[in-house]
């Protein structure tokens, strides 16, 4: 077969001599090989073609009569491949596992080659890559590894590809076992193209074999898309897993060990260094120093040579203070244990704390007591080691049942009011348990300890015992301290914790100060200082976490129907301390506005119950459980559903109305509150009244009707003063902030609260530019799309139009550009190449800039690009560059102005001159 023809997916073909005929001449192996394959392709075999690849079903039956095989005088016996392949599935499961557990990847290769059979390679790839899916980062790391490493040398390139080939055909088998196979096999089949084990060319070819809405198809697609279409994806598709340094903290003892008893050997410091710096644990060191110290106490004579290896270590700056100190504490902590195997561990450990001091490479006064009184010793206690294992086995338990009373009846029974040391242990171990598993254990964790009510001395202990072990865990986890912090902050929310324990925490860690420590109560305090903070450290794992669903935490569907149960039974039997606590097990306080919104409706809708609804609202305002802020939120939405109200109950606007006058009285809402109704009717005409001016830009108008004269403030002495009406149009994507610049400037003030802007909205704000006293009309538009074709009619007789964006949200950025061709389409500028614009680049003093993704270079590339627009970056909550951008495009648009001043004559003056046509006929 020639060298471009595609692996042959037939059956083992096995050709014989007794093919030939007797005094014969030996036929060519080529060519006998070419006319049976040009044969078969023409024979109804089980096999599809697309362009080089040949595809077949994943096993060969050997009772279809299409299978071809050729052995001895020609006899079909197919029954032997089969046995073969079944004694192969067998044996190459085994190896996979004994690789797992050994990591030896020279082993697995000779056992592939002692067991033959290079065709049916292709399953050993099959099955690795399968059984690696439904494992950890590590196990995912050793399967990309070895088949990198086989590859060609083991098992041929036809029978990798065949491999993958098979697993994206399964991909939909697979996902019913394993939740995120397509994420998972995309990486793999992305890792295998970039360890040049797989061509590029199998993404577009295997989509041409598999239905479109298949699981294979979306592998190939996210393989492309998620990572070989990204900067740098060798690199990022190369680390997804740790890359092949990713070893656990046991795998990192056992190579310590190893490197210290070949040093004790051979003596040879420079190899023992390299060999500590090829580890690239750091922050593992410790572990270093408390192995060699517990060596020298078992290997006397070779004290002098481990203690001056790390000596020597230190003084080059190899192991740092802070690891040697840790490494003593260890040995302190478990000096009890050693003592049982080493009976002079005690004092030979005092003696290498003495040599140690006295030569300068470690603190002798940060090291706990060596005394035997050392006060309350968790370890010397056996029944605190049995507890141990218990906690162990009840967090697992509870992990599969989510039963807190279950925990609860247990705890009770293990412990005593006095065992503060061991509820630390036990929320240790919950904590511990739930970072290594998936959202939906991290939010029963939570919830398990805010339920349990521990003092917070306990929990804080606990906390302090996990930063201590942050630098172990990590290799495990490498995302430890991301959530620990998580974990402390949801602590504090969860009333767990005050936030004044978070420094107690640092303080109680042995290693006070350490920078893992430090990073920890530092990440906490930023996520607690956050906007709405409390609303999304609870929902930072889905919330809900009880729930024993697939999913973590509860659905909005989910939370709205319990809501409702809840006011069903609470309406009928009247139990108001019942409800109160299914309002607060629902552990959604930032969905409490539903429930505020569901009793209001009710009151519309049942008249009867009216007084029990009110008082349900009434005692959850006062306990708190519902803020001001989620009292005017389900108001709000219900004022927003008062047509829909209407259809079955035609009063319910008169209803609602009166509803929001008792809730004032009651002090559930401000007095500023209004219905939709009533601002939409008065912004309406405000608007309506502003565009006919705007357009006009008329002296001055009336009221037909009234004859009332509107007229625009003025001092003294103003009449055939020269006043200027400027309209600028602030346009920008939702939340980019052009409410709050507007705000800011016009009121000096700022607030936390995001509200959409409907259609369009406006202030004014009179200054002084040389002669002329200047009233800038700023229009805030909408930048939400459902709202933006209410905002369009506003943008003719603009002077100047601010194009603002969110330094730190690439995406409204990118969306400057259709703001700009917008503008210049609807408003039709008389010269779109001089229209006036600015560009702002907002939020600048969110995270002290460190968020932000929108370079200054870039933004000022595009006002080059736009002609030369003028560039400010600026922050409306802390008022940065905000006065002076508005000062620039006051200039910018007065600049522009062609014959547009407006000149005020005086009271008498004006209000004798005739009507002018083209007014506002208001």
């Amino acid at each position: 077969m020639e060298k471009t023809d595609p692996p042959c997916s037939i059956s083992q073909l096995k050709l014989s001599s007794s093919l030939e005929a007797p005094g014969s001449p030996p036929l060519p192996q080529a060519k006998m090989s070419e006319g049976l394959l040009k044969s078969l392709r023409h024979s109804p075999l089980k096999v599809e073609e697309s362009e080089e690849t040949w595809a077949v079903e994943d096993d060969d039956d050997p009772t279809d009569p299409n299978l071809v095989t050729i052995e001895g005088n020609g006899h079909s016996d197919s029954t032997s491949f089969d046995a073969d392949l079944n004694e192969f599935k067998k044996k190459a499961t085994i190896i996979v596992e004994e690789y797992f557990g050994t990591n030896d990847v020279v082993s697995v290769a000779n056992e592939l080659k002692e067991l033959g059979l290079p065709e049916y390679r292709y399953y050993f790839v099959k099955k690795l890559v399968s059984m690696a899916m439904d494992r950890h980062d590590k196990e995912k790391e050793m399967a990309a590894f070895l088949l990198s490493t086989l590859y060609a040398d083991v098992i041929d390139p036809p029978e990798v590809y065949r491999g993958f080939n098979k697993l994206v055909a399964s991909a939909d088998d697979l996902s019913v076992d394993i939740p995120d196979a397509v994420d998972v096999l995309a990486v793999f089949v992305a890792r295998a193209i970039v360890d040049d084990i797989l061509p590029p060319a199998f993404l577009k070819k295997q989509m041409k074999l598999l239905p479109d809405n298949s699981k294979g198809v979306e592998v190939l697609r996210k393989a492309e898309k998620s990572y070989l279409a990204t900067p740098l994806h060798a690199e990022v598709v190369e680390k997804r897993w740790g890359g092949t340094d990713n070893w656990t903290a046991e795998d990192v003892k056992g190579r310590i060990n190893d490197l210290l008893k070949e040093y004790v050997m051979s003596g040879d410091k420079k190899e023992a260094f390299r060999c500590i710096k090829g580890l690239k644990v750091p922050f593992f060191h410790h572990e270093i120093v408390k192995r060699a110290l517990i060596m020298a106490m078992e290997r006397q004579k070779a004290e002098v040579r481990l203690l001056d290896l790390l000596r020597e270590a230190i003084e080059v700056g190899l192991i740092n203070s802070t690891q040697v100190t840790k490494g003593f504490s260890r040995i302190i902590d478990s000096i009890e244990d050693l003592s049982l195997d080493i009976p002079e561990a005690r004092r030979i450990l005092q003696s290498f704390i003495s040599k140690a001091a006295s030569e300068g490479w470690l603190c002798a006064s940060s090291l706990k007591s060596l005394s035997a009184e050392q006060g309350e010793k968790l370890l010397e206690n056996s029944s605190a080691s049995v507890f141990k294992d218990k906690a162990k086995s009840i967090v697992r338990e509870y992990f599969l049942s989510g039963d807190t009373s279950e925990v609860v009846h247990c705890l009770e029974t293990e412990l005593s009011a006095a065992s503060g040391q061991l509820r630390a242990i036990f929320v240790k171990y919950l904590i511990t348990l739930a970072m290594d598993r998936k959202k939906r254990e991290k939010e029963m964790a939570c919830v398990l300890v805010s339920t349990l009510g521990f003092p917070p001395k306990d929990v804080r202990n606990a906390f302090s015992m996990l930063i201590e072990s942050a630098d172990d865990t990590a290799l495990d986890n490498p995302v430890v301290v991301e959530d620990l912090a998580m974990f402390l902050a949801r602590a504090v929310v969860d009333e767990v914790l005050a936030p004044r324990d978070l420094e107690e925490v640092l303080n109680q860690t042995p290693e006070a100060g350490s920078s893992v420590g430090e990073k920890v109560i530092q990440m906490a305090k930023t996520l607690l200082k956050a906007r709405l903070s409390g609303e999304r450290i609870l929902r930072c794992w889905g919330g809900g976490g009880i729930e024993t669903t697939n999913s973590p935490g509860s659905t909005v569907k989910e939370v709205k129907e319990k809501i409702q149960i809840l006011l069903e039974e609470y309406v009928s039997g009247g139990d108001l301390r019942e409800a109160c606590r299914c309002v607060k097990e629902l552990g959604m306080p930032f969905f409490h506005h539903e429930v505020v919104k569901k009793s209001v409706v009710r009151m519309i809708e049942e008249k009867e119950n009216e007084e029990r609804l009110w008082k349900l609202l009434k005692v959850c305002f006062d306990s708190g459980l519902v803020t001001i802020y989620q009292m005017n939120k389900g108001f709000k939405r219900v004022d927003e559903s008062v047509e829909d109200l209407s259809l079955d109950v035609p009063d319910a606007a008169k209803k609602f109305s009166s509803c929001v006058e008792r809730a004032k009285l009651e002090g559930f809402l401000d007095e500023s509150f209004a219905s939709e109704e009533t601002n939409t009717k008065s912004k309406l005409a405000l608007l309506s009244l502003l565009l006919c001016f705007s357009q006009s830009k008329e002296q001055s108008f009336f009221s037909k009707k009234k004859k009332t004269k509107i007229r625009f403030r003025s001092s003294v002495n103003m009449s055939m003063r020269r006043r200027s009406l400027l309209k600028v149009i602030i346009l920008g994507d939702s939340g980019v902030g052009k409410t709050s610049l507007m705000n800011q400037y016009v009121n000096n003030k700022f607030s936390q609260q995001y509200k959409a802007t409907i259609g369009a909205d406006f202030v004014t704000k009179e200054l002084q530019i040389d002669d002329r006293l200047v009233t800038l009309q700023i229009w805030d538009t909408a930048g939400q799309e459902r709202f933006q074709s209410l905002g369009v009619a506003f943008y003719r007789g603009a002077d100047c139009c601010v194009l603002v964006y969110d330094v730190n949200y690439l995406k409204s950025f990118d969306s400057l550009d259709n703001w700009h061709n917008e503008f210049l389409k609807r408003a039709s500028p008389r010269d779109p190449n001089a229209f006036p614009f600015i560009l702002l680049g907002n939020k600048v003093d969110i995270d002290g800039g460190n968020s932000r993704v929108v370079s200054e270079k870039k933004a000022r590339e595009w006002c080059a690009e736009k002609g030369n627009i003028i560039y400010f970056e600026t922050s409306a909550k802390e008022g940065y560059n905000v006065d002076d951008s508005f000062l620039s495009i006051t200039k910018l648009a007065l600049a522009n102005e062609r014959d547009q001043d407006i000149y005020f004559q005086g009271v008498q003056d004006a209000g004798s001159e005739p009507e002018q046509r083209g007014g506002c006929a208001c």
